[in-house]
This record gives structure tokens, C-alpha cells and sequence, in this order.
């Protein structure tokens, strides 16, 4: 119940300390019983409950310190997988990470999963990613990294002609950059204000723009 998608065969028999053979009858029965649904993937056979009702209150009931305990177990197995094998298992690591009080190492992966998503020009999914990691962000500050998110995410707005999310998240970097006195970030972004202000005619903006980044 701990996880957050169906769980394949392969971690259910490395989070769980017995038999490989009783963990299969185990899981038959439970397949047989409509406990759980099987489902053949590009992994091989998965597994979720059939009712997710009671999946979520099996979750609730769970001891918090197991619960946590559960989810760090399942982190290190995931993240085995997704560095030494490539496994898109992104979101439910980072699912993981989150609820064992991993921020950090969360905050890493939806980062490095945006990068990737980038990289294959699938830039919804991209954006997705970096977006959660600026949810994390807000709470756990670490304003390097974030001001770098704003910078890739207006980059792929810019790309994809949103303009106006560009805008937005160029302006609080900026201004985020400006408190913390980080003169690089400050002028990207303000070289990347000046020109969306191009783009939408707007000289002036453009020319105060450029000005305030040279005497920087």
C-alpha cells in the first residue's frame, strides 16, 4: 500500500525479506482473491490493488515510523534501479524520497528528471518535473537551485512560445537573484527580459533591461 503506482514483481521480492517462491503463491492468491490486479508491463508483471479504498486505509493504518522506515527501503531499491538499470521509475522515487523526508535527494532527481525530459523534447513532462521541484523548494529553501530552475524553465517557455510563463518566472528570479545578490542569475534573467520586452515591442523596457545588465 505503500507505493504510489503498480509495483513490479522484482521490487515487491527485494523490499520484502522471504521466499521468492511464497511471495508468488502469496501473490496469486491475492490476485485470485481480487485483492490485487496483475498487469503485464514493459517490466514484466505488476502489481496494485484492486480497490483502492482499501489500499488507502491499509496505507493510513500503518505505524508512522514503519511507514517512513517502508518508504526509505523502497527509495534505496528504486534508486538502485533507475541509476545501474534506466528504469523510468522518476515519480515514484521521488515519491518516496518525499515521504521518508529525503528532500534533498527528491529535489536532485525531479532536477535530473526534468534535464531528461528536456533532452527528448518532451517539454510538458520537462516542465512537470521542475515544477515539483520548485514545490519543494518553496519549503525546503535552497535558492541557488532554485533561481537555476527559473533559468531552464523560462528557457523552455521561451522555446515553446509561452511567453508570459517566461515572463513570470524570469521576473522572480530576478528578483530572488537581486535579494541574494547572486550577479549571474541577475543578469541572465534581466538579458532574457530584455528580450521578451523585444518580442512584445516594448523598446523601452528592452533598452532599461539591457542598461541595468551592462552595469552590472
Amino acid at each position: 500500500s505503500i507505493f504510489h503506482t503498480p509495483v513490479s514483481k522484482q521490487i515487491i521480492c527485494s523490499l520484502i525479506n522471504e521466499d521468492y517462491d511464497n511471495i508468488n503463491e502469496i501473490l496469486l492468491n491475492l490476485v485470485s482473491l481480487k485483492i490485487l490486479n496483475e498487469k503485464f508491463e514493459d517490466w514484466g508483471y505488476t502489481y496494485d490493488f484492486y480497490n483502492k479504498k482499501l489500499k488507502k486505509y491499509l496505507y493510513l493504518n500503518l505505524d508512522k515510523n514503519i511507514k517512513v522506515e517502508l518508504h526509505k527501503n523502497a527509495a534505496v531499491i528504486l534508486e538502485e534501479l533507475f541509476i545501474n538499470e534506466g528504469r523510468q521509475y522518476a515519480d515514484e522515487l521521488i515519491y518516496h524520497l518525499k515521504s521518508c523526508n529525503l528532500f534533498e535527494k527528491a529535489i536532485k532527481y525531479c532536477i535530473a528528471s526534468a534535464k531528461k525530459m528536456r533532452e527528448l523534447h518532451i517539454y510538458t513532462q520537462s516542465i512537470i518535473f521542475y515544477n515539483k521541484a520548485i514545490e519543494l523548494l518553496d519549503k525546503y529553501h535552497n535558492d541557488e537551485i532554485y533561481v537555476q530552475v527559473l533559468l531552464d524553465m523560462g528557457q523552455i517557455y521561451l522555446f515553446t512560445g509561452e511567453i508570459d510563463n517566461a515572463y513570470n518566472v524570469y521576473t522572480k528570479c530576478y528578483e530572488i537573484s537581486k535579494i541574494n545578490n547572486y550577479s549571474k542569475p541577475i543578469v541572465d534573467s534581466k538579458n532574457r527580459l530584455a528580450s521578451i520586452y523585444l518580442n512584445r515591442n516594448e523598446i523601452a523596457y528592452a533598452k532599461q533591461s539591457l542598461k541595468e545588465s551592462i552595469e552590472l
